[in-house]
Parts: structure tokens; sequence; C-alpha cells
């Protein structure tokens, strides 16, 4: 192989490399988000809940 075709493939590992790097970023980012979600979710279900025991108390009353 010339010096030409090892520094090509060598650019391509590189690009391929970074693509792959780029996929796990844009995958932990993916993960992260949907657990915020999640906890965002869980949070407006809380609040839902203790609004109602709320309500209830002041109709009561």
């Amino acid at each position: 192989m010339s010096k030409e075709e090892v520094d090509q493939i060598q650019n391509r590992i590189d690009e391929l490399e970074t693509s792959i790097t780029s996929t796990e970023i844009v995958s932990t980012v993916v993960d992260s988000v949907n657990d915020t979600v999640a906890d965002v979710k869980e949070a407006v279900e809380k609040t839902k809940t203790k609004a109602k025991k709320v309500k209830a108390v002041l109709v009561e009353n």
C-alpha cells in the first residue's frame, strides 16, 4: 500500500471513530432527557394529587 492509501484509510477510520463517538453522545443525551421527562411526569402527578387533597379540604371548609 502506498502512503496515500494508508493516509486515506486512517482518515476514514478517524471519521468513523468521530461518528461513533457522536452517536454515543447523542444516545446518552437522549437517555438523560427521557429520565428527566419521567421525573417531570412523576412530579406533575404528585402535584395533581396534592392539589386534589387541598381542594377537598377547602370544599369541606
